[in-house]
């Protein structure tokens, strides 16, 4: 075991929870403390786990986190991964971090975001001694542009949800078998923002002959489309594929988990002719469509992947990340 490396996510955001537990399962022999929000114990299997109170005042947010850095630094932490990191306070932290010669890495999310300016101007104030992980290469050039510090790409895990996470949601009970008759198929929408209207309800209004599930109480509720409060296993298992009509803007520096979460439940997803779509596309061909495809000939086709094709792209993202905070060149000030 590293004894001198943290694992730190006091925001744990219900909708990381997967990944949250992916990157403990996968890391723990390499991490000698965890740190998560108290919110998610009842979603964590794993033991030796420190789960902490995060207040809703942003002050006593930040004097929480505080504290734990000051008690990995007691235990002789050198390197903390956060997963999640708050953009409104942590350039405070990174400060202190920097002084105490801490080396820190932070897994970008939806922290490049330019829409959100004040947010920006914060997360340039963080020390350049950070080392940040990002999901794409469009990720990286924004990093080395506007924040000029070390920058590593690693790959979003693909996994389903854990059978725990079925907790957070309530009965779902939209029976599709009376829908089958009527309709050639069952589309999926499970985004809830950051949604391009005009592309959706285009997508929509192109497709009668298909029912559309949605998450989202902001889009229309027409003769085709269904509401639902949330998402279980056995819908997405029905469906016939997941469009995600994304907002470019905002998808341009960050990924959809969704498109993750298909593949690992062998779907097909839909994409509009955007950055997403070119960059995925790429590297999941047999998964990714074209909304300018006839839906029905995308429903037909038949998705060919190599056995262990997951179960190999995992393995190599955690070797990758193991081998990054493990790896003693990165250490701003190495130790003997």
């Amino acid at each position: 075991m590293n004894t001198r490396v943290a694992l730190v996510d006091l925001q744990s955001p219900l909708g990381h929870i997967g990944i949250i537990n992916f990157y403990i399962k996968n890391l723990k022999k390499n991490i000698s403390y965890i740190f998560l929000n108290k919110k998610i114990r009842p979603y964590v299997k794993e033991k030796n786990i420190n789960f902490y109170l995060y207040e809703k005042n942003i002050f006593l947010r930040f004097l929480n986190l505080i504290s734990v850095c000051n008690y990995l630094i007691s235990k002789d932490i050198k390197k903390i991964l956060f997963l999640s990191y708050e953009v409104k306070f942590f350039f405070l932290i990174s400060f202190y971090l920097r002084y105490k010669k801490i080396t820190f890495f932070l897994v970008e999310h939806d922290t490049l975001n330019l829409k959100k300016r004040f947010n920006f101007f914060l997360n340039k104030l963080i020390d350049r001694s950070a080392i940040r992980l990002v999901y794409t290469k469009n990720q990286y050039f924004f990093v080395k542009k506007f924040f000029r510090t070390h920058c590593y790409i690693t790959n979003h895990p693909i996994i389903k949800d854990n059978k725990d996470l079925s907790k957070l949601y309530s009965n779902t009970n939209t029976n599709l078998n009376k829908y089958i008759k009527k309709y050639k198929g069952f589309i999926l929408i499970p985004s809830r923002f950051n949604i391009n209207f005009s592309h959706l309800y285009s997508f929509i209004e192109k497709n009668k002959n298909f029912l559309f599930i949605v998450l989202s109480k902001k889009i229309k509720i027409l003769k085709n489309v269904i509401f639902i409060e949330n998402i279980r296993e056995n819908i997405i298992k029905k469906v016939d594929a997941i469009y995600l009509p994304l907002n470019d803007l905002v998808y341009h520096y960050r990924v959809s988990s969704w498109i993750y979460k298909s593949i690992s439940y062998n779907k097909k997803i839909i994409l509009d002719n955007d950055f997403t779509y070119k960059f995925e596309k790429k590297r999941f061909n047999n998964f990714i469509f074209n909304t300018n495809m006839c839906l029905e000939k995308i429903i037909r086709n038949k998705i060919n992947t190599k056995k262990n094709f997951i179960k190999d792209y995992n393995l190599k993202l955690v070797n990758d990340l193991k081998f990054l905070i493990n790896n003693k060149q990165l250490e701003r000030w190495p130790s003997g």
